[in-house]
């Protein structure tokens, strides 16, 4: 690459690189005073609420953003992204009303079921229509790979800002735990409002028209199902093991249990910006046949942040035996359990390049058999190792679980394109 090109490449992680650390600046600050507020019991039923809608979203709410980053090579070739991007669009919106509605359906029964208080059943309902607002796979996919990386960076901040004034508010006014769920139903709305403005203002730049009446593509159909049901499977700790955790270990353990989510998602901002960034550029390179460039850098990374990792955490571990907790919403912070998580996050983010190489290579169906068979295994053995280990074991298992999948995944890549282990 050029130098011009280059340069240009740093200006932009370095424009989404800035915005994601201050979206989870202000996301911490949020957290911390959604605690003081509600404590970690409420936090806790809060995010239990979540994550049953999480679920159903999963299922039943598709984002097309790798089908849109899959085909859309294709799809230009042909003169017919227009009639993929309203395939796409269409399917995000039409899955999300789905999905709100079967939300609505399984309110009676689950609330029946797991014996939900009032509280609890409370959060679920005004949730559910965070599944309405989730609507950014479409979106996702046309600003990442036309390059609108600056809008990103401008949207993502701006809508932090506003969110962290809410979680304000709430902390002065001392506002109750359905206030908070409201916050997380502002989130992907805020979002949605400024992608739609966005688009409506580069429209023509891109020379995007919309098509009501457009022929369903099976083919694309039936990745984007797949791919979906694939990255979600792929780790469903996140949206389950919650569930497990509030059942048998208590609602406080998963309030902390979250808690370490969300400061661990600070560490896999600096991923995240890579994932974005280099996501449509590793399609394109696989279908000019350049999988080895991929592999090889994809496995430098993993080296380096995993090496990264162990230093890190072993930081961690020393400096946060040493800090008190006296003022904070705990009394003291569990040091092995919160640094196993350190270490889970960087595990987790080493291995970034590998999801996209799967299904941009046609392994789709390979890697959700894979991942569906794997976390059966580790649902079914998560109850026992909850109620023997407590917590720890929980993200033992979770780095267990993670490592089996990308070792037996690299295989399934490694066997597709003949490529030696050294690659």
């Amino acid at each position: 690459m050029s130098k011009i090109q280059l340069n240009n490449i740093w200006q932009k992680i370095v424009a989404l690189l800035f915005s994601s650390v201050y979206s989870s600046a202000c996301s911490a600050i949020g957290l911390f005073l959604m605690l003081k507020v509600m404590g970690l019991n409420s936090y806790g039923t809060l995010m239990l609420a979540f994550s049953y809608i999480t679920i159903v979203g999963v299922l039943f709410n598709l984002q097309s953003y790798d089908s849109f980053v899959r085909f859309m090579p294709e799809y230009e070739r042909n003169e017919k992204k227009n009639q993929l991007i309203s395939q796409l669009f269409i399917t995000d919106i039409i899955t999300a009303l789905i999905a709100f509605f079967i939300s609505i359906l399984l309110y009676y029964p689950l609330m029946k079921i797991f014996s939900w208080n009032h509280e609890l059943s409370r959060c679920y309902l005004i949730l559910s229509f965070f599944i309405i607002f989730n609507i950014k796979g479409t979106f996702d996919g046309i600003y990442r790979y036309y390059n609108f990386f600056n809008w990103i960076s401008i949207r993502d901040t701006i809508s932090a800002s506003i969110l962290l004034v809410f979680y304000f508010l709430g902390y002065v006014l001392n506002l109750d735990i359905y206030y908070f769920s409201l916050i997380l139903v502002i989130q992907p709305m805020l979002r949605l409002v400024f992608d739609f403005m966005y688009l409506i203002k580069v429209q023509e730049k891109i020379k995007l028209k919309f098509y009501m009446n457009v022929s369903i593509d099976k083919k694309v159909l039936k990745f984007n199902f797949i791919s979906n049901l694939t990255s979600h499977v792929d780790l469903p700790i996140k949206h389950l093991t919650p569930i497990i955790i509030a059942s048998i270990i208590g609602v406080d353990s998963l309030g902390f249990f979250k808690v370490l989510e969300r400061f661990g998602n600070i560490i896999r901002v600096f991923i995240s910006v890579f994932s974005q960034f280099f996501g449509s550029e590793i399609s394109r390179l696989i279908s000019l046949g350049r999988i080895s460039d991929v592999l090889k850098l994809g496995r430098k990374f993993t080296f380096v942040c995993l090496f990264f990792g162990f230093v890190v955490t072993i930081i961690y571990y020393f400096l946060i035996k040493k800090i008190t907790f006296n003022d904070f919403v705990f009394t003291e912070i569990n040091v092995i359990d919160s640094s196993l998580y350190v270490l889970y996050m960087f595990i987790i983010s080493s291995m970034f390049y590998q999801h996209s190489v799967a299904i941009y290579s046609g392994l789709e169906v390979k890697v959700l058999k894979l991942a569906m068979l794997i976390n059966c295994i580790y649902l079914i053995l998560l109850i026992p190792i909850s109620l023997s280990f407590s917590l720890m074991g929980v993200i033992l298992f979770q780095i267990l679980q993670s490592i089996t999948i990308f070792v037996i995944k690299d295989s399934f890549i490694r066997g597709k394109y003949n490529v030696h282990p050294s690659v």
